[in-house]
């Protein structure tokens, strides 16, 4: 797939199979200016104008393509005509920045494909160079025609693997996330650098223009490099989750209401729940979806046996597979009951994989579980407390498991623990690219303006704004192209020029 090449491309855009309808779609500059000999009606009509549109028409398909004839029809040769809703989408106000046409036919597959065969031989008459669209290569286009972002790109990308309504949701977090926000405050933080170093050398003959001090230009690249810091830290800590679901694990002691929590988060009665410790004795999976306020996301959760000491036999291999659960969890909540009879000793999981949950919280607190408790607070565990209803579904005596899906969810999130897909982890590189290479300039001008005083200008005021300028293109190659726009408006919006 060359994207480039200034063919025009053809392909259909609706899912493969029989249906009502079939959408196909071509793109390329100027192609509108061909329709003639292709489309009659008001559909041609609208086409010759450059009128934007949807109307009635019908496509003109030679004959030779309908009996199954290879060869290639002259201009001469007998056509037929094919009843079609034909949308007359004129360049550059497309998704793909060049002139779109698309034609509505009844959905049958070969018929499908006698049309794109048609509107490739069609076009590549007329202007030379037409064929079938690569994949992705609609979207490919827009994104060379400034129409789409790499950020919207890999988010589509993101949407088409999808395969559910939280992978979705997942690809528009891409779209949206922490380290997207904190890059486009860094770029704003960049462009407002640029602007006061700019009116220092173009507008100094204003007389309320105040030009960027060395100082001041310090304040602002100290801000703009704690944003940096702070991206490149969050990136660098975060992990895809090794399957599509973040995997989560209730873990504690024999009879902490792991499975009364578990019963609770999943909906039903999954698993057996008794006063009996040791009741679980196989790990217990189930996909939930957990949702608080606007996120919705799939997990796995996983309810297992009791960790502790024990006279049972079988308690050794069930302690070990509770272990392996630890060890291939992406996030640990460690069960600790209110009525603890027995020390627990360390925790199982490291403290960045940990959150602690104070079961029975309705019960006096143990001996035992006070010392617990005294070690999670020297530790800085993450902690939360929560009663549930002994019989193990969600009921009115339930307290706090709102308030613990809302922190796992919290902590997925901060630890940037995903099960997107691949196109997502691209997405990461990019941005930590993009970081890395923001952070260079950054470290360039504070070599520039070391050892000058705080009064004075900036020493060479041009390069420091070319530097500036390449940390902002780093950024915002994101995001879009940088608008030379965006720093004029600061520049005159804070000064007041031609007042």
């Amino acid at each position: 797939m060359n994207a480039n090449d200034g063919s025009v491309i053809v392909a259909t855009g609706t899912a493969p199979g029989r249906g009502e309808r079939v959408l196909v779609r071509c793109s390329g500059d100027g192609l509108l200016a061909h329709a003639d000999d292709l489309l009659t009606g008001r559909g041609l009509d609208a086409a010759r104008r450059g009128e934007r549109g949807c109307f009635t028409g019908a496509l003109s398909i030679p004959v030779s393509y309908l009996t199954g004839d290879d060869g290639d029809p002259g201009t001469g040769d007998p056509a037929s005509s094919l009843p079609c809703i034909v949308a007359v989408l004129p360049g550059p106000g497309t998704f793909t920045g060049e002139d779109v046409l698309e034609l509505e036919i009844p959905g049958n597959p070969a018929l499908a494909a006698i049309v794109n065969r048609a509107l490739i031989a069609h076009f590549d008459r007329r202007t030379g160079h037409a064929r079938a669209a690569g994949p992705g290569e609609f979207s490919a286009r827009a994104f060379l025609t400034g129409r789409l972002t790499i950020r919207d790109a890999t988010g589509i990308a993101a949407s088409i693997a999808a395969a559910r309504d939280e992978e979705l949701d997942a690809a528009d977090r891409q779209r949206r996330g922490p380290v997207a926000a904190e890059l486009r405050a860094i770029g704003d933080r960049l462009a407002d650098a640029i602007a006061r170093t700019e009116a220092g050398i173009d507008f100094s003959d204003e007389e309320d223009v105040v030009g960027c001090s060395v100082g001041e230009l310090r304040s602002l690249l100290a801000e703009i490099r704690r944003g940096l810091d702070h991206t490149e830290q969050w990136l660098r800590s975060s992990r895809p989750a090794v399957r599509d679901e973040p995997l989560v694990a209730l873990v504690g002691p024999p009879n902490a209401g792991k499975s009364t929590l578990f019963n609770a988060l999943t909906g039903g009665d999954r698993v057996v729940v008794s006063e009996i410790a040791g009741t679980t004795r196989d790990a217990i999976e189930a996909s939930v979806v957990l949702s608080a306020g606007d996120e919705r996301r799939m997990i796995r959760l996983i309810d297992t046996a009791g960790l502790g000491s024990s006279a049972d036999p079988h308690q050794e291999a069930a302690e070990a597979r509770t272990r392996a659960s630890v060890e291939a969890a992406d996030l640990v909540v460690w069960c600790v009951p209110n009525d603890l009879a027995a020390d627990l000793g360390p925790s199982p999981a490291s403290m960045d994989r940990l959150l602690e949950l104070r079961t029975k919280a309705d019960l006096p607190r143990s001996p035992a579980a006070s010392a617990a408790f005294l070690n999670a607070e020297h530790q800085r565990l993450d902690r939360l407390d929560i009663t549930l209803s002994r019989g193990g579904r969600p009921g009115d005596a339930e307290q706090g498991v709102e308030s613990l899906v809302r922190r796992i969810l919290g902590r997925l999130d901060a630890d940037g623990v995903n099960g997107e897909p691949a196109s997502t982890e691209a997405w990461r590189r990019l941005q930590a690219t993009a970081v890395t290479d923001g952070a260079s300039s950054v470290d360039r001008v504070d070599a520039i303006l070391e050892g000058r005083p705080d009064e004075d200008g900036p020493p060479m005021p041009e390069l420091v704004v070319a530097e500036l300028l390449t940390a902002l293109e780093s950024i915002r190659r994101l995001d879009g192209d940088v608008d030379p726009e965006e720093v004029l408006d600061l520049v005159f919006g804070r000064f007041c020029i031609g007042k």
